[in-house]
């Protein structure tokens, strides 16, 4: 997402975190965050970048469970990154990031894993940012990517249209075959889905359909893409 572009949709998202961690939807977005987190497969001291961390759930799980070595997550809302710093006091390995997804705050190789879940929707240029997660992950390193599935499911499909109408913030739901060329677009060297998630009338959701998908960077992070040309609107 870019600062410029979507200057407008940050109150709403501060505002949103006021209830985030509690709305009918908290255990919808946890629940994909567990099966995200899972999914990246970190091995203990592994280093992970959560990007667009909101809250910060899954980086603080990460920290405590994964037992992550080092858990950095950003967001473009200081309202979320305010209340993701006050979740994580006492957690010393733990850090969060007022930033832009599309120009990261970070070295070139400075992670073993990174994270993007339920928000790469919200990215008005997705493939830059994925170029950016790709930037700072070290040689050989994984990416998760998790967000809605538009193809899988006709009430994400109505979703999305009438987001487009009346958010700000909300720029996309794509295909779980959009979301395979974005990823490989990006240049990362590998991706495959290795999970899908559908359903109707839980946590909040009268319909959901989700798609977790597993990327790695090349054993220099040079990867290049060949992916055909994308739609993305």
């Amino acid at each position: 997402m870019s600062l410029q572009a979507n200057l407008k949709s940050i109150p709403a998202f501060d505002r949103w975190a006021q209830t985030y961690d509690r709305g009918r939807m908290t255990r919808w977005l946890s629940r994909g965050q567990r099966q995200a987190l899972a999914a990246l497969g970190l091995a203990p001291g592994d280093s992970l970048l959560d990007v667009g961390c909101g809250t910060g759930g899954a980086t603080i799980e990460a920290a405590r469970s994964q037992r992550a070595g080092r858990a950095c997550g950003v967001d473009l809302s200081p309202g979320m990154i305010q209340h993701a710093i006050h979740q994580a006091r006492g957690l010393g390995n733990v850090e969060f990031r007022v930033a832009d997804a599309e120009e990261l705050p970070y070295p070139a190789a400075s992670f073993d894993g990174a994270l993007c879940a339920h928000s790469l929707h919200h990215y008005s240029d997705p493939v830059r940012a994925l170029r950016e997660i790709r930037r700072v992950l070290k040689p050989g390193g994984r990416f998760v990517v998790l967000d809605s599935d538009r193809a899988a499911c006709s009430w994400v499909w109505t979703w999305d249209r009438f987001l487009r109408l009346f958010e700000a913030g909300h720029v996309k739901y794509y295909t779980e075959a959009e979301l395979l060329l974005l990823v490989a677009e990006a240049g990362f060297a590998r991706s495959v889905t290795v999970a899908r998630d559908h359903g109707h009338l839980r946590d909040g959701k009268i319909g959901w359909a989700l798609a977790i998908i597993r990327a790695t960077t090349s054993s220099s992070n040079r990867g290049s893409s060949t992916a055909a040309p994308r739609k993305t609107r």
